[in-house]
């Protein structure tokens, strides 16, 4: 499977996925505002050569099932089945921005309490195994102080709205670029 193969804001396969043995591709992942990431994967899907897919690329309980695979059947072996006879269909949609910006107040904020909890020394051993809490965990104290004041500028109104509207133009800039590159 190829993950969001033409994103714009995270590492994907681009046309590479054309010379791979992949058995599916998604072409439709909810985390994925932009005009582009999404219709490129589903132009190239419509060769039928992969099987389609969906996926709501959810980190949070909130999203999950935003976007997602239909298939025939229950359970894994049939949704193996499925991809392998190219017998799936992408459902969902993208995130509408007050869904993103909620999203990203969330994604601070966890980051913020994980903050507090390793400079007061509240961190258990146990979540260690965590990639955020073991870099948050070696961070300078100073460093914690200046995201956590970082964080309170962001939380304020109405930045992460400017930040969503500043974000989705430069997706928009970015695919504008992809596409006239692909033209010449």
């Amino acid at each position: 499977m190829a993950p969001h193969p033409f994103s714009l804001h995270c590492p994907g396969l681009k046309e590479l996925i054309a010379d791979l043995d992949l058995d599916g591709i998604e072409v439709l992942n909810a985390g994925h505002i932009d005009s582009y990431s999404n219709s490129t994967a589903q132009r190239w899907g419509a060769s039928d050569r992969w099987a389609l897919l969906g996926g709501s690329d959810s980190h949070t309980i909130s999203t999950l099932a935003d976007a997602y695979t239909s298939f025939d059947g229950q359970g894994a072996e049939d949704l193996r089945q499925a991809i392998i006879t190219k017998k799936t269909s992408a459902h969902g949609s993208p995130w509408r921005m007050e869904r993103v910006i909620g999203w990203s107040v969330g994604v601070v904020l966890t980051a913020d309490v994980l903050m507090l909890k390793s400079i007061f020394g509240l961190i258990r051993e146990a979540d260690m195994h965590d990639p955020i809490v073991s870099k948050i965990s070696v961070m300078q104290n100073w460093k914690k102080v200046v995201a956590l004041l970082g964080s309170l500028a962001y939380f304020t109104p109405p930045v992460p709205f400017l930040c969503g509207i500043t974000g989705r133009r430069i997706l928009k800039r970015m695919a504008e670029t992809q596409q006239t590159g692909r033209k010449k």
